[in-house]
Order: C-alpha cells, then sequence, then structure tokens
C-alpha cells in the first residue's frame, strides 16, 4: 500500500529532543476532550489509560 504522506529523513534518525511526555500527552488528551462538551460549567475531560501507554477510553 502506498503511504501518501512524506517523511523527511532527518525525522528518522534517533530520537528526537523536546518531544512531550507520556503524562503531558496525555493531559493534552484531556483538554481537547473537555472541549467538546456542551456545558460551559462543567468542561471536564478524562483519558482512561493502559500499562502500556495506550487510549483505553476518552470522556467528556
Amino acid at each position: 500500500m502506498h503511504n501518501k504522506f512524506f517523511i523527511p529523513k532527518e525525522y528518522l534518525r534517533g530520537k528526537r529532543e523536546g518531544y512531550l511526555s507520556w503524562d503531558e500527552t496525555f493531559m493534552l488528551h484531556a483538554v481537547v476532550t473537555s472541549a467538546r462538551s456542551k456545558d460551559p460549567s462543567s468542561q471536564v475531560g478524562a483519558v482512561l489509560v493502559g500499562k502500556n501507554n495506550r487510549i483505553l477510553s476518552l470522556r467528556i
């Protein structure tokens, strides 16, 4: 299957610096999820994460 996205070679070399930690990543997911709330007084987002850093569920 042909990949329609181009990935520059410099991104494929070694570990990138300055990337988000897992905690920061999941907190951002919660913030974005909370923004979808229809009720302005209870804009809360939740992210349920498994042991292997996989998102199991997102809830408003």
